[in-house]
């Protein structure tokens, strides 16, 4: 028998979560979904669109009734959720309904706030969120010349954009000195609002509304400095408020929003919240982004499916303010503790602003060319040192088209539904979609907030001039040749058994001949790389690990391995044993080559005394079991093609894993990198362009992690020699 599974609200976050629990467990549950607009599923950021006359309801329509149907999915379209019954499992809709649940989920979403003004009530006095208020802003268009919105925000700019489009003349009212000052500097701002005011707009900045002015219905605003402005209509668009009144009087946890933990539980067993309405380590996320990676953790965690839980997101914004490309992300204001890059190009109308905190970007701006925006998240999101902008910055700037030919394939470029370059350049080269709106609806690329548009069309531009051959340019391994570095690991594979040789200069000068060297004896980059190829691909022998123990904790403790007895282990609080998982690593690496040094940190409790985060793999001991680190780097190791020593923090892969899954997973993933990084190449660089998601699920599935620690079985007995790089294993008790 199905468990019985009901949505609380048709909206994108909750209907998405619907279809991630589809996508993992197609006939787990028997589905209802209530909802309490006349409609089926649609892009609610896209509405603005409909409000401008540049597309229809249909347009934006995400889910079809038939969709619903198809999928055996009852839908309670125009229907409220009006009680939770959480000791019976059942809800009671304003139809009278009544639905039995085994597992719920909360999306209701949240209201426009109404700020609470005298004469509010008044005719004229509307809204701008869902497809019932743009049906009347242009209803009162026919009627109506003059509107007045208040909110600077980009909903409220949206629905100006709207309006003047309906023929109507817009003012906005903000009370802030500059608009959209949550996602732009004053800089950006004050170049947009030069922008809208050429489309027609007028601005009314720092002006604190007071009262709505008329007899029947709408004739003014007045300001609190005594200031008035004639209208006809008032949009108010001045934010959201999350919509927990049917939880709170659930007894649901709610604070600002509904209280969530990792896995979007409530405190009431069987309840879920996601989406606009779900409060997550006190934030309340408004962009959609956030609201789909909520969805994929609730949907694996109601699947009974293994996950690490949702630790957040990095806010940003890529949008198309009136025509107008903005991005912004992280940090953009400035303060004591951070510094900025800026660059202004008043002939182009286009600037950037990129926020520093010591070394590590934390921000960007970017306005009129946002076609740098996935990338700076990306520096964003995993810290990245301000020297990976000066390597930009080397090969010369690149828009449009040429960016899009610099991008990895392993790139996000539609962050919001997780579409990377390489599945759009498959859309175009093996698929045969040509245009935009396939590649839409084929990929979900820039289905969502749209921001990622012009990216889209770039990489769409590059795939039909390149074809199957369009993917990122390739880098030479070194000036000696032509290669890059997976051909030339391709070539030697190819030819292992003509190539074999020890380490020595005569054999890798043969193969150097083989290859089409430009340089008989090659230089000091190609000659490591074809040394080490080789000894993946069982022409040479393997490197040594060597053991180094970092013994943590007061001065006096010494620097010499140290045996951990229970009652050491008690003494220093560790929480796990870190001397026994790092002799138990350093019997399974012994004799593995890697592409790079390699630094392992396995520390015994948070405290992270082996420098966990700041290693290539670190383990600490937690309460819940071992936490899992990768990609970190203390920046005194450089990698072995000539990389610059960048400090980065390691990002959390996973927790609460036993002994047993901390030491399997651990070598998995050293087996998984050693195999497809290129040479020299560190971890947090080949985490990077694999992307996080990608490679904890595929960790995390037991038949994948069984054939790499098979493949590393292989590995250790291929014979030892130590002229490759090394392995550092640390241990802090």
């Amino acid at each position: 028998m199905k468990s019985r599974l009901v949505l609380i609200g048709n909206g994108m976050a909750g209907v998405r979560c619907v279809e991630e629990i589809l996508a993992l467990e197609p006939d787990r549950f028997d589905i209802t979904i209530i909802g309490s607009e006349p409609h089926t599923n649609y892009n609610r950021i896209l509405l603005s669109k409909v409000l401008q006359g540049n597309t229809s309801i249909e347009d934006i329509t995400m889910n079809t009734q038939s969709w619903y149907d198809e999928r055996g999915i009852v839908l309670h379209k125009g229907e409220e959720a009006v009680a939770i019954d959480t000791g019976r499992r059942r809800v009671r809709t304003s139809a009278g309904r009544e639905v039995d649940y085994d597992k719920l989920i909360l999306a209701t979403g949240s209201d426009p706030f109404m700020l609470p003004l005298p004469g509010a009530d008044k005719p004229g006095v509307l809204a701008f969120r869902n497809i019932k208020d743009c049906n009347a802003l242009i209803e009162a268009s026919r009627t109506f010349k003059r509107a007045v919105v208040i909110g600077g925000g980009l909903l409220g700019l949206e629905a100006a954009r709207g309006l003047l489009n309906l023929g109507m003349d817009v003012s906005v009212v903000h009370i802030h000195g500059y608009i959209m000052e949550r996602q732009l500097d004053p800089t950006a701002s004050e170049m947009l609002r030069k922008e809208l005011e050429g489309q027609g707009m007028r601005f009314l900045l720092e002006k604190q509304s007071e009262r709505i002015l008329g007899r029947k219905r709408v004739e003014g605003l007045q300001f609190r400095d005594g200031a008035r402005i004639e209208t006809d209509l008032v949009v108010f668009a001045v934010g959201i408020r999350p919509n927990v009144k049917l939880a709170a009087a659930s007894g649901i946890e709610t604070n600002r929003a509904v209280v969530v933990n990792d896995y979007m539980e409530t405190n009431v067993p069987g309840i879920y919240a996601v989406g606009e309405c779900a409060e997550h380590r006190g934030i309340a996320y408004g962009l959609v982004a956030p609201l789909y990676e909520q969805g994929k953790v609730l949907a694996k965690a109601i699947c009974g499916r293994e996950t690490e839980g949702y630790a957040g997101s990095t806010l940003y914004s890529q949008l198309k303010v009136s025509g107008v490309d903005v991005f912004s992300a992280g940090e953009i204001r400035e303060s004591g503790e951070t510094v900025s890059i800026t660059k202004y190009d008043g002939l182009r109308r286009t600037y950037s602003k990129i926020t520093l905190e010591g070394s590590r970007i934390v921000g960007a701006v970017l306005f009129g060319d946002t076609s740098q925006g996935n990338g700076l998240l990306r520096y964003i999101q995993r810290g990245a040192d301000v020297s990976v902008l000066e390597e930009a910055e080397s090969g010369g700037a690149a828009s449009g088209v040429e960016y899009a030919a610099t991008m990895p394939d392993a790139e996000t470029v539609c962050s919001c539904n997780g579409v990377k370059k390489g599945a759009l350049m498959s859309a175009v080269c093996e698929q045969g979609l040509r245009t935009l709106p396939e590649v839409r609806d084929c990929t979900r690329a820039s289905s969502s907030c749209g921001g990622c548009k012009p990216v889209v069309e770039a990489i769409i531009a590059y795939a039909l001039a390149n074809g199957a051959e369009g993917g990122a340019r390739k880098r030479p391994v070194c000036g000696c040749t032509d290669m890059s570095h997976e051909e030339l690991r391709e070539a030697i594979h190819a030819t292992a058994a003509d190539a074999a040789g020890s380490a020595h200069a005569g054999s890798v000068g043969t193969a150097l001949g083989r290859l089409g060297w430009s340089t008989a004896e090659g230089c000091g980059v190609c000659v490591p790389a074809v040394r080490y190829y080789s000894a993946l691909a069982g022409a040479g022998r393997g490197a040594v690990i060597k053991p180094y123990w970092h013994c943590g904790g007061s001065p006096g403790d010494g620097s010499a391995r140290i045996e951990a007895s229970p009652g050491l282990l008690a003494e220093r609080a560790a929480l796990r044993d870190s001397v026994a998982m790092s002799e138990a690593l350093e019997s399974r690496l012994a004799g593995v080559v890697f592409p790079t040094n390699l630094a392992v940190g396995v520390s015994a409790s948070p405290l992270h005394l082996a420098g966990t985060l700041a290693k290539d793999l670190g383990l600490a001991g937690a309460p819940g079991g071992w936490e899992l680190y990768a990609g970190g780097s203390d920046g005194r190791r450089t990698a072995g093609a000539g990389g610059g020593a960048v400090v980065r923090q390691g990002e959390l892969l996973l927790s609460q894993l036993k002994d047993e899954d901390a030491l399997e997973i651990s070598l998995a993933l050293l087996q998984w990198y050693r195999m497809s990084a290129n040479y020299g190449q560190p971890v947090g660089e080949w985490l990077t362009e694999l992307g996080l998601v990608g490679v904890r699920e595929r960790l995390l599935h037991p038949s994948n992690r069984q054939l790499l620690l098979a493949e590393l079985g292989l590995a250790v007995t291929a014979g030892l020699a130590p002229e490759f790089e090394m392995a550092e294993v640390f241990a802090d008790e």
